[in-house]
């Protein structure tokens, strides 16, 4: 991707609530499913990939935990630090940090917890899942989304266009061998329900997508466009493809 269509990109997200699909309850699941509990860890938690910040905010809010916040992306990265200068978390701390997800500066063994929300594939799954396996101390966990495949029906024109965008999109049990080769156990999986692509990420794009595009021209009209196809693939074929959320313990 180039740097103008990054640049797009995050002139596209600029303000929203969040940077890809995301939900609270079925996050929190997930942590509960390692065995953590709001207000009983965890106590030190990185949110990789944290965009501006929504994940690691409720981290904070929720377990009263210290988070680290890595994103590569500095306009999302200065967005948290605007939203905690306005309203720090009443309990925990968030800490911003503009860097490479896959080498955050965190002692081995530092974390009770990783979080990572529709991120690990820009690194490669694979990748992130090893590089990570070693921040985490024994008995803490991971808790991360993946886009996959459901089953075995291939759309053609979903085919297409994820051939395209994430060649190495797999299935679930395709994310399931490849945290567990870097060394997780799998405690939950779960799929993100259909409806929530919409209420927390789709929706508020298209508000963004209708107010930027009347004076849009370029990379962003275009990088608009493919946003509005990727939501209209979405709509008719989500059935058989989407984000499932895996709870990983370090064993």
């Amino acid at each position: 991707m180039t740097d103008e269509a990054v640049a797009a990109l995050i002139a596209l997200h600029a303000c929203a609530p969040r940077e890809g699909p995301g939900d609270v309850a079925t996050l929190e699941r997930m942590i509960a499913a390692l065995g953590f509990a709001p207000y009983a860890g965890p106590t030190r938690a990185a949110d990789l990939g944290c965009g501006s910040g929504a994940t690691a905010l409720h981290l904070a809010e929720a377990y009263g935990a210290d988070v680290l916040a890595v994103d590569f992306a500095e306009p999302f990265v200065a967005r948290l630090a605007e939203r905690l200068a306005e309203a720090p978390p009443a309990r925990g701390a968030v800490s911003p940090h503009r860097g490479d997800m896959l080498a955050p500066p965190v002692a081995p063994g530092a974390l009770d917890l990783i979080v990572s929300e529709g991120a690990a594939y820009n690194v490669g799954f694979a990748t992130a899942m090893k590089a990570w396996r070693p921040l985490v101390r024994a008995g803490g966990g991971l808790v991360v989304s993946e886009c996959v495949w459901f089953g075995a029906r291939r759309p053609p024109e979903a085919a297409a266009f994820w051939a395209e965008a994430y060649p190495e999109m797999g299935s679930i049990s395709d994310a399931v061998a490849k945290a567990e080769a870097g060394g997780w156990r799998l405690k939950a999986a779960e799929r993100l329900a259909p409806e929530v692509w919409w209420t927390s990420y789709y929706d508020p794009l298209a508000a963004r997508c209708d107010a930027l595009e009347p004076g849009a021209d370029g990379v962003l009209k275009a990088v608009i466009a493919e946003t509005r196809a990727e939501m209209a693939l979405f709509r008719a074929t989500s059935a058989d493809w989407g984000y499932v959320y895996l709870a990983l313990d370090a064993d």
